[in-house]
């Protein structure tokens, strides 16, 4: 997959960015707050010691429902990111500015299949059960086998997360994930991946969906990825999709 370099990007969020700290909750107010962890690399930087190793200490996800999955611990958060390659969002508000929803702090959000991967892979993550209500907590006992539908995400999802991808949510292009190649510091998303299977949300695949995601991908600079769960061989199977301008340059001369 192609990706793009920004370290160098003219934008500069290091100069834009500002920061606001309430105690313990500090946030970065600028470019996004999945860069939570650059508050730590700032105490590094002045020589205060916030860190511990994982073999020290584990992980707390807050499982609250099958759609929330909370971290609270700012240093938890940045340990997803750095060693687990996890994006974050954050969905808390600060103290001081409660009527706004532009900004925002702790608790961070995580996705439930990263939560079950954890659970079932890692020996430094724990998950507390944190809902109200014991069918939402057998539900996650039993994901993603609840559903063909929750077998086909996990399964994509896992998929790409064993493949070093960072994942994040596609709901801003309209597809399911969005992935990048290396650290979003650096690099721009390289893919959108859309689920194409019928027994996800009984999608269909045509031609105009086709080209509207094709194009979409084309105007943001990212490779289209249709993905797709075969029962047959018990994998996921990609097929990438981005528009070829052999004259494009020509044009434009």
């Amino acid at each position: 997959m192609e990706h793009e370099d920004r370290s160098s990007s003219s934008s500069g969020y290091s100069s834009s960015s500002q920061w606001i700290e309430n105690g313990k909750h500090p946030t970065l107010v600028g470019w996004s707050d999945k860069f939570f962890f650059l508050f730590f690399e700032k105490k590094r930087m002045q020589n205060e010691d916030t860190t511990t190793t994982l073999e020290e200490r584990k992980i707390i996800l807050h499982f609250t429902s099958m759609k929330s999955v909370l971290v609270y611990d700012p240093q938890d958060c940045y340990d997803l990111y750095t060693k687990f390659k996890l994006l974050n969002r954050s969905i808390g508000s600060l103290p001081n500015f409660i009527t706004q929803n532009i900004f925002h702090s702790l608790p961070m959000s995580i996705p439930i299949e990263f939560a079950k991967w954890a659970s079932l892979h890692s020996t430094h993550i724990s998950i507390h059960n944190s809902s109200q209500h014991a069918s939402e907590w057998n539900s996650f006992l039993q994901y993603p086998n609840n559903s063909k539908q929750e077998q086909i995400r996990y399964a994509v999802f896992t998929d790409l997360y064993q493949k070093g991808y960072y994942i994040s949510s596609g709901d801003r292009f309209g597809v399911d994930f969005i992935i990048y190649h290396d650290d979003p510091l650096l690099y721009h998303a390289c893919g959108m991946v859309y689920i194409c299977n019928t027994e996800y949300q009984n999608r269909k695949i045509d031609s105009k969906l086709l080209c509207s995601l094709g194009r979409l991908a084309t105007t943001v600079n990212k490779t289209f990825q249709l993905a797709y769960w075969n029962d047959t061989t018990q994998s996921v199977q990609y097929v990438s999709w981005k528009f070829y301008q052999p004259f494009h340059k020509t044009i434009l001369n």
